[in-house]
Formats: structure tokens, C-alpha cells, sequence
């Protein structure tokens, strides 16, 4: 896009974002409450310490800052907040986010770091520092950012920070919706386009550095509601991704009408398509029958396998699903039924050897028959079926797995208050995998069941564990863990200082043989010190004992492990200016 047509388009959105301010209806403003003012803060530390060990699994210190202050004038209000992280491991130094959110009524404004959420084809979860606006106006939905998606980052692969991580270039890119409709009812069209700056790196080597990519994604999503019970939705996008900014230009002139299509040239009006240019869609619809008492539904989804928008961070791609869902209530809500059962498959495109056909279904059942009994069973069944997509393939290619999930709980009260409780968990998943008809099928067993009590003496509970879990790998191989505990909590009604603590006791053993025992010790301490602060600190200590060293040698190892974090909030809201009053 032009410079000048950028800034245009700024223009244009910061001229009706005003234009909405004034046309508001100052004399139904309170003159009461003309100023208000607040903020909230929060200062978070963690220190960790691996004895024993020479390698650490966490960072051995880590922060971080938070400042979210917020002003009302007349109903219009200017939140913003300021995040500063810093850990010692991290090779780009401290994080850094500010972001500036003023609204009034329908009409608001974002600057600094902002996450806008459009759709789930285009645009959600992708955090973007530049600046946004958005309009909700009676029957209009309105949205536009533009920004920083990403910045450079230059990995020198000689220093000793390289990792293999690969050099990113900076991107930026905007994104719009347009639409009309309300929450229950509603049609948007959203648009997104994305590119790398392909000068924003040093250097740029093919083999260390990605590739600059450019993207451009049109998304219509629109949802009906009918007879107030019966909803209807559905999404679909039309993506164009370039994999390499830097490859030759793709040619329409050159091609066949045969090789091209009307998206096609669509979309080479707005980027330039080049040789590595890739055109998917993805798609989703579906309905719910709701009442209060039983609801069924049913939804479609279907993505290519190579779609990609610039503007999320992760998808499942190459997947179709037909999927139904079923939840009837009874007995005046005391039993609940619910399920849900479909297909999947791969392979769309039918480029690859084999093809996975995957059939799911799971259900439900809770029950409360009495006010201090309750029980609840689940099960699930995930089941893969590989089939050859070409004829003459050995049976090695050939694979079926299936996963089946059960997990049962209940939670019996011994009196009427439910001071003492006693709670029973059991989970268990078997998986069986056959790879090739003539192979012999591997068959991986888990199991876990956990008994627990607590009982609540005034301001004090007490309780204990206990629980046994075992791993069966192939027939051959099973590891078996004890665990036990108590715990001790301490929380006045009036009183400032509460603490939660627990003791822990592992024991483990593989094929027979003793692997080592773990005891883990965890403080929580919360104090108030009053209506606006709050401080906390939490303590984790562990040591095992006896552990296998993971060497190929027999021998054992003792480790210890110590984590502290701390805390401190403030949550300060100032006095309200009134008229003819000072503050």
C-alpha cells in the first residue's frame, strides 16, 4: 500500500473517531463525577536455585512490572498499561509493552501495544504495537489497526546465542473489519494484509534467515439467531501467502486462462503473486438448538493444508471434521447427559502416500442425587485409520491406532455443612497402535487413581492423599508411583494473613527396580496489608533422592530444587471530582 494512502486511511479513522466524541449528548453526562482517576500496579520476582544438577530448568531469576493507571472525564476514559519483564536468559534483554486504550460509549481507541481479535481465520491472538480503532455504533461493527506484527531479530550464527533459532525479518501489516449486525446476529467482512521488510535485517542468509513472506486474507463470518432457540454461523477465508518475497514475480500474461481464476487476479490487484504464492481457503459452519433443558448441534470445519495468516500464531490445517454434539438435563438439573461424536480426515490436497481417516466420540454423565454427594464419568474414544491412497504399497504403510480415555470422580460430604469431604478420582487411557497389517500391535496402558480428605476446623483445614499411578509400555516395561501428602491451610474471616502449605511423597520404581524417591515441601503466603495492597510469597522446596542419571551408567543421583516468588499488588482508585469540590 502507498504511503500516502496509509496515511490517509489514520486520517480518515482518527476524523470519525472525534466526530463520534462530539455528537455524544453532553447534557446527559454527570456532572457529579466529571473526573475519576485510578491505577493498579504489581511488582512480581522469582528466584530459582537446581542443587545437584548443573544444567537449570528454569530461569535463575525473573521479573516483572506492571502498570495499568486509568482517567475518566466525563465518561470517557484512558486506560493504559505498561508491562516490563526481564529474565536472565533471555538473549534479546528486557520485554517491554505499552498500550493506551481511551473509550467513550460505542467509540474506542487503542495505541501502543494492542491485541484485536477479528476472526479466527484472520485475525486473533496476534499482538501488534502501532494503533486501532473501533466503532460499535447502533447496527455497526467497525474495526481497523495497523502496526508492527513482529520486529527484526539478526541471530549472528558464530556467537554463542545462535541456538539454531533462524534470523526474522520486521513485519507490519494492518487489518479491518467491516460489518453490521449485533452479537446474536451479524455480518462481517475482514481483511488483512501483512508483509516482511526485506531490509530490516543486516544480513540476510538463506540458510540461518526465513524467507520474507507476504500475506493478504479476505474473511467473511456472519451468524443468525432464529426463534430465539436456533443459531446458524459460519466463516470462510480466502488466503494468498507469499513463501518468499524474493522469488520472480508470477506472470498472468504468460498463463492460460486454464491457470488462473477470477480469486487469482483478485488477489494480484492487491500484492504481487509471485512463483512461491500459495492460495487456500478454510471454512467452518454449524448450528445450535438450544432450550434449557436440551440443546443439540452440529458443526463443519474445513481448512487446506498449507492456509496461514500472518495474523494468527497457530492452526491446524489439513483437516476436514463433521462433528454432532447432544446435553439433555434431568431431574430438575440433578443428572446431566452430554456427548458428542464425529469424523476427521487429512490429506485433502491427496498429495500424500497414505491418508488418516480418525473417528471421535465422548460422553459425559454427572450427577448430584444429594446435596453433598456428587459423581461424574467420562469417556472419550480418538481411533486412526491409515489407508493407502496409491495402489501398490507394502502393508508397512499401513497404521491404526486408538485412544481411549475414561476418568470417573466423586465427592461424598460426612456431614451437612461439608466440613469434612471425602473425594475419589480414578483416569485411565489405553492406546494401541498397529503399524502394518502384519505387525504386531504396541500397546500402552496408564492408570491413576488419587484418594483425598479434608476436614474445616474454624479458620484451619486439614487434609491428606493418597495415590498410585502405573505406566505399562509394550507388554514389557511398567513404571509404578506411590504418592502421599498432607496439607494444612489457615485462612481468618478477619484476619490479614492466610497461608496454604503442603508436604508430598513420591516413591517410584521401574520393571522392579527402586528409581529413586522425591520429598516436596510448598508455602503460600498471602498478607493484606490493606483495602489497596496485598503481598504474597510462595515457596516450593524439593529433593530427590536415588535418581537414574539418564547416562547409560547405573549410577544414582541426588538433587535438591528451590523456588521462591514474591508478589506485591496495589489497586488504587482515586477520589471522584465533583462539581464544585476539590478533590
Amino acid at each position: 500500500m502507498p504511503r500516502n494512502m496509509k496515511h490517509r486511511i489514520v486520517i480518515i479513522c482518527l476524523w470519525i473517531f472525534v466526530s463520534g466524541l462530539k455528537a455524544q449528548d453532553l447534557e446527559n453526562l454527570n456532572p457529579k463525577n466529571n473526573f475519576e482517576w485510578g491505577f493498579r500496579t504489581s511488582l512480581s520476582a522469582q528466584f530459582y536455585k537446581n542443587l545437584g544438577k548443573t544444567d537449570q530448568r528454569q530461569n535463575p531469576f525473573f521479573f516483572t512490572y506492571n502498570l495499568q493507571p486509568v482517567v475518566g472525564i466525563y465518561g470517557f476514559y484512558l486506560p493504559f498499561s505498561l508491562v516490563i519483564a526481564k529474565n536472565s536468559f533471555d538473549v534479546e534483554g528486557k520485554f517491554q509493552r505499552f498500550s493506551l486504550s481511551p473509550y467513550y460509549k460505542w467509540a474506542k481507541l487503542h495505541l501502543g501495544n494492542t491485541n484485536l481479535s477479528l476472526s479466527e481465520y484472520c485475525l486473533t491472538g496476534q499482538n501488534i504495537e502501532g494503533a486501532g480503532l473501533e466503532l460499535s455504533p447502533k447496527g455497526l461493527r467497525f474495526a481497523f489497526v495497523m502496526g508492527r506484527f513482529n520486529k527484526s531479530i539478526f541471530i549472528d550464527s558464530l556467537s554463542e546465542s545462535y541456538e539454531n533459532r533462524p534470523s526474522a525479518f520486521t513485519r507490519k501489516g494492518y487489518a479491518a473489519k467491516v460489518g453490521f449486525g449485533n452479537s446474536n446476529n451479524f455480518f462481517d467482512i475482514n481483511y488483512l494484509k501483512a508483509k516482511d521488510d526485506e531490509n530490516s535485517l543486516a544480513y540476510y542468509n538463506p540458510n540461518t534467515s526465513r524467507a520474507p513472506a507476504e500475506n493478504a486474507v479476505v474473511d467473511f463470518a456472519g451468524q443468525v439467531k432464529i426463534f430465539q432457540n436456533l443459531t446458524v454461523k459460519g466463516e470462510v477465508a480466502a488466503s494468498v501467502y507469499n513463501r518468499n518475497n524474493l522469488s520472480e514475480n508470477l506472470e498472468f500474461d504468460s498463463l492460460s486462462p486454464s491457470q488462473t481464476n477470477a480469486i487469482d487476479k483478485f488477489f494480484s490487484k492487491i500484492m504481487p503473486l509471485k512463483n512461491s504464492s500459495q492460495l487456500n481457503f478454510a471454512m467452518n459452519g454449524g448450528f445450535l438448538l438450544a432450550y434449557p433443558n436440551w440443546d443439540i448441534g452440529a458443526t463443519y470445519k474445513k481448512i487446506d493444508p498449507e492456509y496461514k495468516s500472518l495474523g494468527t500464531f497457530y492452526m491446524a490445517t489439513d483437516i476436514e471434521e463433521y462433528l454432532a454434539n447432544l446435553r439433555v438435563s434431568l431431574l430438575q438439573g440433578k443428572l446431566n447427559l452430554s456427548g458428542n461424536g464425529g469424523t476427521q480426515r487429512n490429506n485433502l490436497s491427496k498429495t500424500m502416500l497414505v491418508e488418516d481417516k480418525r473417528l471421535i466420540y465422548s460422553f459425559d454423565i454427572n450427577s448430584t442425587p444429594l446435596p453433598s454427594i456428587s459423581f461424574g464419568l467420562n469417556f472419550g474414544n480418538f481411533g486412526t485409520k491409515q489407508i493407502a491412497v496409491r495402489t501398490g504399497l507394502i502393508d508397512s504403510f499401513g497404521l491404526a491406532s486408538t485412544s481411549r480415555n475414561l476418568s470417573f470422580f466423586a465427592t461424598i460430604g460426612l456431614d451437612k455443612a461439608k466440613k469434612n469431604m471425602v473425594n475419589l478420582n480414578f483416569s485411565q487411557q489405553n492406546t494401541k497402535i498397529i503399524a502394518g497389517l502384519s505387525s504386531l500391535p504396541q500397546k500402552n496402558n496408564s492408570s491413576q487413581i488419587v484418594v483425598s480428605y479434608s476436614r474445616q476446623i474454624g479458620d484451619q483445614s486439614f487434609g491428606g492423599t493418597f495415590g498410585f499411578n502405573q505406566n505399562k509400555f509394550d507388554e514389557a516395561n511398567q513404571q509404578k508411583m506411590i504418592t502421599a501428602g498432607v496439607t494444612h491451610g489457615y485462612s481468618p474471616q478477619k484476619g490479614k494473613l492466610s497461608n496454604q502449605a503442603n508436604l508430598n511423597f513420591s516413591l517410584n520404581n521401574f520393571n522392579g527396580a527402586f528409581q529413586g524417591f522425591t520429598i516436596a515441601g510448598n508455602s503460600l503466603a498471602n498478607f493484606k496489608v490493606d483495602k489497596m495492597q496485598q503481598m504474597s510469597a510462595n515457596l516450593m522446596v524439593s529433593y530427590t533422592v536415588g535418581a537414574p542419571s539418564y547416562d547409560g551408567t547405573d549410577t544414582k543421583i541426588n538433587f535438591g530444587e528451590f523456588l521462591l516468588s514474591v508478589n506485591y499488588n496495589l489497586n488504587y482508585k482515586g477520589k471522584k471530582n465533583k462539581k464544585n469540590e476539590k478533590n
